[in-house]
């Protein structure tokens, strides 16, 4: 909710703003959801490029997500 309040309102802080994207990054990893870590690991390049000038290693994460430490750390429980 966070992200999305920055970007309708075009006020984005650096810091929460990798904060935040690192903890969905880290949740939906954990999750082993693709489509929802490279979503926001190419946003997260996006904005490294802007503030840092360069992609502070997220272009490497939105390729392979899997290759993580955080993928798969929750695992389904089947009954």
């Amino acid at each position: 909710m966070v992200l999305h309040l920055m970007g309708e309102e075009g006020a984005y802080d650096q810091n929460s703003w990798f904060a935040h994207c690192m903890l969905l990054f880290k949740a939906f990893s954990a999750l082993s959801d693709r489509e929802v870590v490279q979503k926001f690991a190419i946003k997260a390049t996006t904005m490294a490029k802007v503030y840092i000038g360069n992609d502070g290693g997220w272009s490497k994460i939105a390729q392979a997500p899997e290759a993580t430490e955080w993928w798969g750390l929750r695992k389904k429980i089947t009954a």
